[in-house]
């Protein structure tokens, strides 16, 4: 984030080895991190889980056993997505 002032995000680890973030961009949107030190696919399912909850919360889905497919949806694209190396 060449152009953001994120000096007041935490980006202090405490012994995890992942962590997900949600920061704005410069027009206010949300963007989306995950970072898993180890690669470990069970640490970026984890983070995954975070972010799918950031984004659904976004949209406004309030989940329950009713409509938790969505959440899975999510976690599966967003660890995909990891995997792959894509950013969007």
């Amino acid at each position: 984030f060449p152009s953001h002032d994120i000096s007041e995000f935490d980006f202090t680890v405490d012994k995890a080895n992942g962590k997900a973030l949600k920061v704005p961009d410069l027009n206010g949107n949300p963007i989306y991190c995950l970072w898993a030190e180890d690669n470990n696919l069970a640490t970026v399912a984890h983070e995954a889980v975070h972010i799918a909850s950031f984004i659904l919360e976004d949209v406004g889905v309030k989940l329950s056993h009713d409509n938790d497919e969505i959440m899975a949806y999510y976690v599966g694209m967003i660890v995909r997505k990891y995997i792959e190396g894509g950013s969007k």
